[in-house]
């Protein structure tokens, strides 16, 4: 690993002094495993991470300083002993690369923001790791903010531009992937109501019926809710949109 002892310097300052032994797989045999993290994981799993690793190298440095200026010790404990080795963990288990900035952004926005809700921040990692990439890409699609940097590219006819989401081959995912959202609490698909509601648009169509009105188009919207804005604030999702 190309500057192997500039990031061993900035895990020692993510994960603590009393922690360090962790990183002795960096430089021992690839079939040594750190037990904080796991003793079963394959030196395919440890490649993959370092390879991971190398490739945000410049994040690792950041991160690395933000722990340092952190002054609440209580605070800087949660982020070396707890949230940190659980990032490592997630990013061993991992499947796909792509993934790999999210997890690092939002341990760097658990600082920023003095995040110190333990149970929040499992909840949102909890996510992170269980929807796919392609998951977590349409759902930013349907932020405002993605939508308004989509009409940009059009309005400016870059002829790069292409709605990954409108062809044939994803519609067949979209009713699983919403699906899967919506459990989740990120999106509201609007194809849930109540009975209430479904008795109140019910006597509505009667009246329109009776005055030869047409029926109301009820065609529902997908929206992200508070929590899914929450979820792509917490990893800067959006950010590159912006």
């Amino acid at each position: 690993m190309k500057n192997e002892n500039e990031i061993v310097e900035s895990f020692k300052n993510l994960i603590g002094e009393s922690n360090f032994n962790v990183l002795e797989f960096f430089s021992g045999a690839i079939g040594d495993v750190a037990p904080i993290i796991s003793n079963v994981m394959t030196s395919f799993k440890i490649y993959r991470l370092k390879n991971r690793l190398e490739k945000h190298e410049s994040k690792l440095k950041e991160l690395s300083e933000k722990v340092v200026s952190v002054d609440d010790e209580k605070f800087a404990d949660l982020l070396k002993k707890f949230l940190f080795p659980a990032i490592l963990q997630q990013l061993l288990d991992e499947d796909e690369d792509n993934k790999t900035g999210y997890f690092l952004d939002g341990f760097g926005n658990v600082i920023d923001k003095n995040i110190i809700d333990q149970s929040r921040i499992l909840i949102l990692y909890d996510i992170l790791r269980n929807l796919r990439f392609v998951e977590i890409e349409y759902l930013i699609s349907l932020s405002s903010t993605y939508r308004s940097y989509y009409r940009t590219l059009i309005f400016n006819k870059n002829e790069n531009v292409e709605n990954t989401f409108d062809n044939i081959q994803f519609s067949s995912l979209k009713i699983p992937i919403e699906s899967k959202l919506e459990s989740l609490g990120l999106i509201n698909t609007g194809k849930s109501i109540s009975y209430d509601e479904m008795m109140r648009n019910f006597n509505n169509d009667l009246k329109r019926q009776k005055n030869s009105l047409p029926r109301t188009n009820r065609t529902p919207v997908v929206t992200i809710t508070p929590f899914g804005n929450e979820f792509l604030n917490m990893f800067s999702l959006l950010d590159k949109y912006k």
